[in-house]
């Protein structure tokens, strides 16, 4: 039981409180059920100055429900059995608007008199609730992702003890949660990547950076190395201190390991790269040397014998030996071109090498008595590898000659086109063909052989596919047994 004191020398220095404090008050004579509010109580509420409350009006101010269902039963309690009250409600303003406030209330007499009086005090209390409420959302939110994460999460303190470790942590290290409590977070990491990142790691500690990210091993119980993707980051508290760290770690052993076999095998490839170049400029050296040779003799017999140096057969040695040396001169580009990527590439006129690999096969044409036929236009050019489109067409032109039908005179038909960005080439014959629903995922592949002719190795249509592919171009095929092939060579122009 209190007892109220209303001298009026307090009563200036009160109300000085109340608006320093923003804390309104309320009182309400028990006698005559009147209700007052302080100025700020009102101002809580948002009613104007000059508003009136009663008891009735002033619950009415609760939220339905639950708050106003409570306020009622407390004052009820505090004016019936002199109780006391200390809590927080929610109530909507004469504006609509939604707040939380403190109330407390207590009985008390006027001093002096015998008037019984229920007061108390008033508070808006809604940013500290709200606040409140943010950091409890925040905090089961953050729960729900610690313990529900697919990726591994604990908080360490300062001195690299660990504080909290979720569930898929313990599982991709294979220990328990008190278990991994009991090992130093350094006995964990890989020997060898102890001191990976050292001087990121140094900046994050010295706060020169908020997060930390590192690809690191963990030793996994069973003593093997887990590959992990490591963030830390730092909390800090109100002042800026660090007071815990955060730790994010990834499983990425799968994905790391390809890693390293790829880069094995790139690796293996880059050193076979480099002896087939070797081998190419070999090959491309000794090739000049012969053909120096074989033209030097040309024109030894062009001076010595002028009636041999007319006839067709030398004619057609020369033009041979000249393709020769056009072939290593492109063979020589080639090479260079290997180091080069696709930079760098020359005008090709599809007709003009067409007509020079003929040229190049002529004896076999000749001896196969095969018919040729063009319909190539003398203005479709690309831009593309010359010792490539020449080492295509021969072998395409070579595996018709070579897979002639014994029953008829060979034919062969050259067709080219342009289509939007691509120059299309075909070739196509009236030899053997071939039964692609056997073979049909086989035409390209090494050391493929669909017939059982002499010389056939399987390993023209296997480099043209990769010249093809590495031009960005494609090729297709369409055959059947006994009645010819067509390609389809596709180019960019």
């Amino acid at each position: 039981m209190y007892s109220l004191q209303p001298k009026k020398e307090t009563l200036h220095l009160s109300k000085m409180v109340e608006e320093i404090a923003t804390i309104g008050t309320w009182e309400v004579d028990l006698n005559t059920n009147k209700l007052m509010w302080s100025d700020v109580t009102k101002k809580i509420h948002e009613v104007p100055s000059h508003y009136t409350p009663n008891v009735k009006s002033g619950i009415e101010f609760y939220k339905e429900g639950e708050n106003r269902e409570r306020i009622t039963s407390l004052f009820k309690e505090l004016v019936e059995h002199n109780t006391y009250f200390d809590e927080e409600f929610e109530i909507v303003t004469a504006k609509g608007n939604r707040k939380w406030v403190r109330s407390i209330g207590v009985i008390g007499y006027r001093r002096g008199s015998t008037t019984r009086v229920a007061y108390g005090t008033f508070q808006d209390v809604t940013e500290k609730t709200n606040f409140t409420r943010q950091i409890s959302i925040s905090e089961e939110q953050f729960r729900k992702i610690f313990e529900f994460s697919e990726t591994g999460i604990a908080l360490i303190d300062l001195n690299e003890k660990w504080l909290r470790i979720n569930q898929h942590f313990c599982d991709m290290l294979g220990y328990t949660e008190n278990e991994l409590k009991k090992l130093p977070y350094y006995k964990l990491v890989y020997p060898e990547d102890l001191e990976r990142n050292k001087k990121e790691f140094t900046a994050f500690l010295k706060g020169e950076s908020q997060s930390f990210s590192i690809q690191k091993r963990f030793v996994h119980k069973n003593g093997g190395p887990i590959w992990t993707l490591i963030t830390r980051s730092a909390v800090k508290d109100n002042l800026g201190n660090t007071i815990h760290y955060v730790l994010h770690a990834k499983n990425i052993n799968d994905d790391k390991l390809q890693q390293i076999r790829i880069e094995k095998l790139l690796d293996i490839s880059r050193k076979q790269n480099d002896k087939l170049l070797n081998f190419a400029h070999i090959v491309s050296h000794n090739l000049r040397s012969h053909y120096s040779n074989l033209q030097m003799l040309l024109n030894d017999i062009k001076l010595d014998d002028s009636k041999l140096a007319n006839t067709s057969q030398f004619e057609l040695m020369r033009m041979t030996i000249d393709n020769l040396g056009e072939t290593i001169h492109n063979l020589n580009d080639t090479v260079d071109l290997s180091t080069k990527h696709l930079d760098g590439l020359k005008t090709v006129n599809i007709k003009k090498h067409i007509d020079n690999t003929i040229i190049s096969i002529k004896p076999s044409i000749k001896q196969s008595n095969a018919i040729i036929r063009q319909n190539v236009d003398k203005s479709i050019e690309i831009r593309s590898i010359p010792a490539y489109i020449d080492s295509i067409f021969l072998n395409i032109l070579n595996n018709a000659v070579k897979y002639k039908s014994p029953k008829r005179q060979l034919v062969i038909d050259i067709n080219a086109k342009i289509e939007n960005e691509y120059v299309i080439i075909q070739f196509r014959d009236n030899g053997l063909g071939i039964d692609l629903d056997l073979h049909k995922n086989k035409i390209f592949g090494m050391y493929k052989t669909f017939h059982d002719v002499q010389n056939a190795n399987g390993l023209g249509l296997y480099i043209t596919k990769n010249q093809i592919d590495y031009l960005g171009g494609d090729i297709t095929v369409e055959s059947k047994v006994d009645v010819g092939s067509s390609f389809y060579i596709k180019l960019k122009k």
